[in-house]
Order: structure tokens, then C-alpha cells, then sequence
């Protein structure tokens, strides 16, 4: 036949028998005060790394946008679309030959 120990816990009490309930109050709210400090550590925290998450998410997606384009509107480029930051050269049309009308 099994057995079954009882185990006893140790239990703080006064001189006079009766259990110590203001020890075990003042352990609780010790480790209730303990874990809302962990909880606002934690909730802070959890703050920071979503801001910081969003950030690098924005640098991300604001790096990735490809370069407006616009179409050339020179007949004689080769090129048929031209970044806007890329100025057009002064004197590449004054290159190509002119054809007068007038003649």
C-alpha cells in the first residue's frame, strides 16, 4: 500500500500559538510592490523597443522609395525616362545639328 507523506511548511507564529499574518502581509505586499516595479520596467521597455522598431521600419521603407522619374522631353536623348536629380548636360542639345525651316 502507497503511502502518502505529509509534509509541513513552516509557518510563522507569535509566542502564543496563533499564526503571524502580519508577516505574511508584509511579504505580500513586498512582492506585489516588486512586481509592479517589474511591470512598469517590462512596460517601459516594451515601449522603447516599439518605437524603435517603427523608426528603423520607417528608414527602411522611406530608403526603398525608388527615385521619382519624369519622361525626357528631348527628342534626341536615347534615354526615354531621366531621374530628376540627375540634371540634363547644357550642351547636349547645342551637339546635334540644327535644321532651319526658314531654308
Amino acid at each position: 500500500m502507497t503511502q502518502i507523506h505529509d509534509f509541513e511548511l513552516e509557518v510563522h507564529r507569535h509566542s502564543d500559538g496563533s499564526i503571524d499574518f502580519d508577516h505574511y502581509r508584509s511579504r505580500a505586499a513586498a512582492l506585489r510592490g516588486a512586481a509592479l516595479r517589474d511591470a512598469s520596467t517590462l512596460r517601459s521597455t516594451f515601449k522603447f523597443v516599439t518605437i524603435l522598431a517603427m523608426a528603423i521600419t520607417g528608414v527602411v521603407l522611406v530608403a526603398n522609395v525608388p527615385a521619382p522619374v519624369i519622361e525626357a522631353s528631348c527628342r534626341h536623348c536615347t534615354r526615354s525616362l531621366v531621374p530628376v536629380d540627375e540634371p540634363p548636360a547644357a550642351t547636349h542639345i547645342a551637339s546635334f545639328p540644327r535644321s532651319s525651316r526658314a531654308e
